[in-house]
């Protein structure tokens, strides 16, 4: 992955400067956390090489009823979560598949890119 750290680092300028990486970056920054609730994005960025192929970003993944998060209890802001509310801490997580059977299936399934910032993020989930 080291050789591609450049390819990762333009995809993450590209995220950040759309309104919700920018949310997402200023909590990152201050080693905060986003409070979200059912429906709402899951703030991690999730990019997947496949082989050589250009990295991919995948879909964002929102809240669902059961989801459930070990965590802080007190925050900066001095106000508890909300019943149905988590806080979470934004995160990126970078994939590498090599594995020959799943690199042919990626080719059989034609994988484009998956995924821009979800238009229907909310921004109501604030940083704490």
């Amino acid at each position: 992955m080291r050789n591609r750290l450049r390819e990762i680092d333009t995809l993450l300028r590209k995220f950040c400067a759309s309104d919700y990486g920018a949310l997402w970056l200023a909590t990152a920054l201050q080693i905060g956390v986003l409070r979200v609730k059912t429906g709402q994005t899951i703030p991690a960025v999730h990019f997947i090489a496949l082989g050589q192929n250009p990295i991919l970003q995948a879909p964002f993944e929102t809240v669902r009823d059961g989801h459930r998060a070990i965590g802080l209890t007190d925050f900066r802001s001095g106000r508890p979560l909300e019943p149905g509310e988590l806080a979470i801490e934004p995160i990126i997580q970078v994939d590498s598949v090599t594995d020959p059977l799943l690199l042919a299936l990626a080719r059989e399934r034609k994988m484009g890119n998956c995924s821009a910032p979800p238009e229907s993020y909310r921004l109501a989930a604030r940083s704490s």
